[in-house]
């Protein structure tokens, strides 16, 4: 059963229905910054030249993009989709492209920009070669960590792969610049963070030998901050940025320490910075009783609020609004006409015109929900309530 805190409605919650009547997200900048802030400070404390990057398709929205330019972040894209998103804010500092199989309309566009383009296979390689232009590029490549065997994203980092790969730029008009990997594991460990580093300095070498690689990628698949009741729900001790500092830079002074001129650190988070960062509220339209079941009914959408169908319980405020008793264990449920669009059950005795605050929902969702029946979900910026 989801953790449930309660608060009586007050007239933010008002302002926050009659703005958006189906419901919005509703985005916190100050929170963002303060992330954005945290992890600039841990890193760039034991590691200076490091670069934070924000992993665009966690959440599209315009607000947080353009807090991350201003932050100084680069952004990580992964389509020509993505690429448009990035630009509404004007240009940023910097822009890593990350696409398996990037169209020649974003391939013309990150050499517009003078974006870096990380190759993800060795067919892009022969590719991008053969085009001749002077792409600058990266190397991603895929090995084992704790909690995956490979990733099905990059090149394979065995030792026939890299002197071929080494082979086809020498022989290319390519400005080889960094060396990355991304991958997301189940409990997003230490271990894995630092295997990660430990392989990619490893590539670093081999590679600085022919090429001036200005950057180390560690990509992204960070636990960000969470409330102990959803963290419980991992199973396991969750990392704190301090603490995934802790373990990458760590790894590459060990690992570098010959070299004078290291290269910059960049990670690439996007559910990291910003799940905690938004919330989604909503008010109870309906309440029903079928046999000795509650159901109370929302306009918010297992597609909107979970859309990659995980199997965590959300975590759930209500704000009450009527000081009727209720109905009590009520199920969560969609209004949109999915039998399966359930959203948990509320211990709390729930009445019609409640508010139902659903947190920790800034990732993966408004971005990769769908307009189902109810349509888009509203977004709003908490600081224009």
């Amino acid at each position: 059963m989801a953790h449930i805190e309660v608060n009586t409605y007050n007239k933010e919650d008002a302002c926050i229905v009659n703005a958006a009547p189906t419901g919005c997200f509703v985005f916190d900048k100050t929170l963002l910054k303060e992330n954005i802030k945290n992890i600039n400070s841990v890193f760039a404390e034991k590691y200076p030249d490091f670069q934070l990057t924000y992993s665009i398709k966690a959440n599209y929205y315009q607000g947080i993009i353009d807090t991350a330019i201003t932050e100084g972040l680069w952004l990580e894209i992964a389509s020509l989709y993505e690429y448009q998103i990035a630009m509404q804010a004007g240009v940023p500092r910097q822009i890593i492209v990350n696409c398996p199989c990037p169209d020649e309309e974003l391939l013309q566009a990150a050499y517009d920009i003078n974006a870096l383009v990380n190759i993800d296979s060795i067919a892009q390689l022969e590719r991008l070669a053969a085009d001749n232009r002077p792409f600058r590029v990266g190397l991603r490549f895929s090995f084992p960590v704790e909690g995956s065997d490979f990733s099905r994203f990059g090149m394979d980092a065995g030792v026939q792969e890299i002197e071929r790969i080494i082979d086809l730029l020498l022989r290319s008009n390519l400005k080889v610049e960094g060396v990355h990997c991304h991958f997301v594991t189940s409990m997003r460990s230490l271990a894995s963070f630092e295997q990660r580093t430990s392989k990619l300095a490893e590539l670093y070498k081999e590679f600085a030998k022919y090429f001036n690689i200005k950057y180390l990628n560690v990509g992204g698949g960070f636990f960000g901050p969470l409330p102990q009741e959803i963290a419980e729900q991992f199973g396991g001790s969750i990392p704190s940025f301090d603490a995934y500092s802790n373990a990458i830079c760590n790894v590459l002074h060990e690992s570098l320490h010959e070299y004078s001129n290291k290269p910059k650190l960049i990670i690439e988070p996007g559910a990291a910075l910003v799940a905690n960062c938004i919330i989604f509220r909503d008010e109870v339209l309906s309440i029903k009783k079928i046999k000795d079941r509650n159901y109370a009914i929302i306009k918010a959408s297992i597609n909107w609020l979970k859309p990659t169908r995980h199997s965590k319980d959300l975590h759930i405020k209500v704000h009450k609004k009527s000081r009727a008793e209720g109905f009590e264990n009520c199920i969560l449920v969609s209004n949109n006409c999915m039998e399966e669009d359930i959203l948990g059950v509320c211990s709390t005795p729930l009445s019609v015109g409640d508010i139902i605050e659903f947190k920790n929902v800034g990732a993966y969702t408004y971005s990769f929900g769908n307009g189902f029946i109810n349509g888009q979900p509203t977004i709003i910026n908490s600081d224009e309530i």
